[in-house]
């Protein structure tokens, strides 16, 4: 067991209970609960543009701070959040290369969505 987040895509006339359409996928990323939001097990929740802007912009400025002072950053910006299945909660280079892939993952959602008619959805289980 452990913390699994799936980001889908769908039309902004879906029933979020219903869309499926899977687009991204992070294992143990928690701190992606404080920053969105998330806080029920099993349901979707829309994530915004906005959002996910913010948190490339958060993530690119942890990242680009020297390493010597990351972790206050990573802390002020995108911390991370403890729970029994949520996985590490360490500021270390799993946490940071993690981050690499996040920034990734959501530029390429950013990228292949029509926000006019499209909604991004974040679902995760624990």
């Amino acid at each position: 067991m452990g913390l699994d987040i799936s980001f889908h895509r769908g039309k902004k006339t879906d029933n979020p209970d219903e869309v499926n359409n899977e687009i991204a996928y992070m294992r143990k990323h928690n701190w992606l609960l404080p920053f969105f939001h998330y806080y029920d097990n099993c349901t979707m929740k829309e994530i915004s543009k906005a959002e996910i802007e913010i948190f490339i912009v958060n993530a690119e400025k942890i990242l680009n701070t020297p390493k010597e002072e990351r972790q206050n950053v990573a802390e002020a910006f995108l911390p991370t959040k403890n729970g029994f299945f949520f996985g590490d909660t360490a500021y270390d280079e799993d946490y940071f290369n993690c981050l690499e892939n996040d920034i990734n993952q959501f530029k390429s959602i950013l990228e292949s969505t029509d926000f006019n008619t499209e909604n991004i959805w974040m679902y995760c289980w624990w």
